[in-house]
């Protein structure tokens, strides 16, 4: 079997954008995955069970999958719990702007680095149900968020649902950071569905 095209189509086909993330799903470093898809060494017996089982199953794998791509991503990326208040991950460039490791992003109460408006946007259960009967595509927020030295930045986040394998929906937050000077006030708004 030619393990470097398989690997590159099951990334391609199941959407994982990198080689580190792959690599996470698997249990290995990114080096590792680069040279099996190079070619230049073959997965191992347990490795090679592991690729196969993402090709077969997309229970809880999947799961894994949005968990490890959320890691990875570029910018300020947070996975929540509905209602906002548990953060199930956050990328790297979240967790340096906040100041915290993952371990510690995960561990403080997520509602602590979250501005009023995204705190009654995330918790309200109205908006909860039109997310999870899809009367809208998601939220966008506009906020002010502390920084690890105190001062104010500005928020614009888009919050959109996920589904997870067992049915489950969470929440993905994708913010994008300003200086406080570019505020021009909190705001929350409905992405709607396009009518037909």
């Amino acid at each position: 079997m030619d393990w470097g095209r398989y690997i590159k189509e099951l990334r391609r086909s199941r959407g994982i954008a990198t080689q580190a993330v792959l690599a996470e799903m698997v249990g290995v470093d990114p080096v590792t995955v680069s040279r099996w898809e190079n070619g230049r060494r073959e997965p191992d017996m347990i490795y090679r069970q592991r690729l196969m089982a993402l090709t077969k199953s997309r229970d809880g794998k999947a799961d894994r999958a949005i968990i490890a791509a959320a890691r990875h991503a570029p910018g300020a990326v947070t996975l929540l719990e509905l209602g906002g208040d548990v953060a199930i991950t956050a990328s790297r460039d979240l967790c340096h702007l906040q100041g915290l490791s993952l371990d510690g992003y995960l561990n403080t109460r997520w509602q602590n680095n979250m501005s009023e408006t995204a705190q009654i946007a995330l918790g309200t259960p109205v908006i909860e149900r039109m997310l999870r009967q899809s009367e809208i595509l998601g939220i966008a927020l506009r906020s002010r968020a502390p920084s690890v030295n105190g001062a104010p930045y500005c928020v614009n986040a888009l919050v959109s649902p996920l589904w997870l394998s067992g049915g489950e929906m969470i929440l993905r937050l994708n913010a994008k950071v300003s200086p406080d000077d570019q505020f021009s006030g909190p705001g929350i708004d409905f992405i709607a569905r396009e009518s037909a």
